[in-house]
């Protein structure tokens, strides 16, 4: 039920057709979103190879660095020494091991070389003396051709067959003391070495990774197991110096992609090319994208599908809400002439809607109350058991519950209510949506119920509480002092020989007797949870919680005292008393921490056997109950 009824032409918040539209709108968003989200991811995977290829060419270009840079200085120390002029005097093996050091040894390295200026062999760092001419390999010409010193210089590999396969020419220029050409020292490197150093890298399935030359040619290259790729793609590598930073995209003729990118290896014109394919590339990517791609389509199936059935239910909802319309005014065409306060409550406990009859019943108006809590103006007291009702009905136990409890009126004084309190149900969904609250003042009744009860827990002749009372108040503050560990008192009144009395002067002023009696033992409760009640005929017993065996000994003389100073005559000549006089015994307790008295009923038993002692010793006196040794010692 709604909190009150709509205007009869009111639409709802959105319009019923514009639902599916806007539906679809946020499914092509996600869609859209989708697309970004797999386009980046795309380029993400884009960077990552290239990152990974400037890796790898870094790598790769250290260690062929390193290799260059143990065999420059090799060649170094036989320029420096080839020209000493003690060297051609000593044998040859001595003179190898003078020039060569054992860098020369390398596996990596067929051995180092010493031409003289005509390209003739004058050393050879693994023994023995090549046969022929130098003259026609390129590390020969390009140090003869120039007009000065090229520094380091990696020719292009050259088959040698008296070594037993391709070589890679490292040499440097020998000078006479005139700074004219003298000769190449050149150390052969092994092209197998280099190849199974590119050869251990992943390339994936049409990578290639390549070592080349200043003039672009590849000095050796190594392709992944899709097949070699063009020799083209690594053209240009003559321009390293001039190349552009980062990796670049590339198309081969048969339309595959790849990404090149070059890490040149300085002082040596050599440059590292890694070629990535873009197959190897966008493969780490397409599972990704066939997943989000598979997410957007079911999402945006699904956000199609949940327009119509949204469209659907909005025009049930439509509909219920015209049956509520007309409900809601029957209810409020009933309420407002109702005689009972009637409240619509929500499931948060704040009134939603309040009949006029608040004015009348607390003083409100309608409106004053719509939006305050339910609860809010109830007595703390009051409140756990009209929670404990509502508990039941959120939990489904029952439908209706019954609760009186206390409201205040607007005049600050207190009435008492009766609540009905009934669940309500959403009437699309039918869960439950609040409470419906009609409420009546009942105050009247309440106080003569609380009367009623008062006068059944109260003696009628002397005012006192009667033994029903008594027996409840002495089981309660038995367990409240065991919990707390206090001294629980008890004391038995008996007026002496009252059947003389009344025998004497008549019942009616047995009863006058009765009632001047109860009065000093009215006055003697003092404290919170002390009783004086009348436990039977003439006898009388005061409960007396926190009191110790000292402090009732002592209250139970004063109340003898007050009794007998009360100077009610007991009769003429011949009787047993000049006035009235009682009898008291009394008995102490700590409930809970010793064997005795050991219960409630213990403690009255001790009380009136003390009550007998006092009597058999001459009546008008207090006699107290013994004490366990352990309980003297603390009371």
């Amino acid at each position: 039920m709604a909190d009150a009824p709509r205007a009869s032409g009111q639409r709802t918040w959105i319009d019923i057709r514009a639902v599916p539209a806007l539906t679809l709108v946020a499914a092509f968003a996600f869609c859209l979103l989708g697309l970004a989200t797999l386009l980046d991811a795309r380029r993400d995977a884009w960077n990552a190879a290239g990152d990974e290829a400037a890796n790898l060419g870094r790598v790769v270009g250290q260690e062929i660095s390193h290799t260059l840079e143990v065999l420059d200085l090799s060649l170094h120390a036989v320029i420096e020494n080839i020209d000493h002029p003690e060297l051609p005097r000593i044998n040859p093996a001595l003179r190898a091991l003078v020039l060569f050091d054992r860098a020369a040894m390398a596996s990596h390295l067929s051995g180092i070389l010493v031409l003289d200026r005509a390209g003739d062999p004058l050393l050879f760092s693994r023994g023995g003396q090549p046969s022929g001419s130098f003259a026609d390999r390129p590390y020969y010409r390009r140090h003869r051709d120039a007009a000065s010193d090229q520094g380091l210089v990696v020719s292009p590999p050259i088959m040698e067959e008296w070594l037993g396969g391709p070589m890679l020419g490292v040499s440097r220029r020998l000078d006479d003391g005139a700074g004219r050409f003298a000769g190449v020292v050149v150390g052969l490197v092994r092209l197998e070495y280099l190849r199974n150093l590119l050869g251990g890298i992943a390339l994936g399935s049409a990578g290639a990774l390549a070592l080349c030359l200043g003039d672009g040619e590849a000095a050796v290259r190594v392709v992944g197991s899709g097949g070699p790729a063009s020799a083209d793609g690594f053209r240009g590598c003559a321009g390293a110096r001039e190349a552009r930073a980062g990796p670049v995209t590339r198309t081969e003729p048969d339309g595959a992609r790849h990404l090149d990118l070059v890490t040149r290896i300085p002082g040596t014109g050599l440059c590292v090319v890694v070629s990535l394919s873009a197959a190897d590339i966008e493969a780490r990517w397409w599972p990704r994208a066939w997943q989000i791609g598979l997410l957007m389509l079911g999402l945006f199936a699904f956000m199609a599908a949940l327009a119509v059935a949204l469209r659907l239910e909005l025009r049930r909802r439509r509909q219920a809400e015209e049956t509520l319309r007309e409900s809601e005014a029957r209810f409020r065409a009933l309420a407002e002439n109702s005689g009972d306060m009637v409240a619509r409550i929500d499931l948060a406990g704040r009134r939603r809607y309040v009949s006029p009859v608040s004015w009348r019943l607390l003083g409100c108006s309608p409106e004053a109350l719509i939006g305050t809590e339910a609860l809010a103006d109830m007595p703390a007291e009051d409140r756990p058991a009209v929670l404990r009702e509502i508990a039941r009905l959120r939990s489904g136990q029952t439908e209706e519950v019954v609760v009186t409890y206390r409201a205040r009126h607007a005049d600050g004084h207190s009435i008492w209510l009766e609540s009905t309190l009934r669940v309500t149900r959403d009437v699309a969904t039918g869960r439950p949506d609040g409470v419906i609250s009609v409420s009546r003042d009942v105050t009247e009744r309440k106080r003569l119920e609380m009367r009623l009860a008062e006068a059944a827990r109260q003696d009628g002749l002397t005012g006192l509480s009667n033994r029903r009372a008594f027996d409840e108040a002495l089981a309660a503050e038995w367990h409240g002092c065991a919990g707390r560990g206090r001294p629980l008192s008890l004391m038995l009144i008996d007026v002496d020989a009252f059947k003389s009395f009344n025998d004497r002067h008549g019942h009616l002023a047995g009863d006058d007797c009765l009632r001047g009696v109860a009065g000093p033992l009215r006055d003697a409760v003092r404290r919170a949870g002390e009783m004086a009640a009348r436990y039977g005929g003439e006898e009388f017993v005061l409960l007396l919680p926190g009191t110790g065996a000292v402090d009732v000994a002592r209250l139970g003389e004063r109340v003898r005292a007050e009794i007998e100073a009360l100077g009610l005559p007991h009769g003429g000549a011949g009787a047993p008393l000049p006035v009235v006089t009682a009898s008291i015994g009394v008995a102490t307790a700590i409930p809970g921490g010793l064997s005795e008295p050991s219960d409630p009923e213990a403690l009255l038993m001790a009380a009136d056997r003390a009550l007998y002692v006092a009597k058999r010793e001459g009546r008008n006196r207090v006699s107290q109950a013994p004490l366990p040794g352990r309980m003297a010692a603390r009371i």
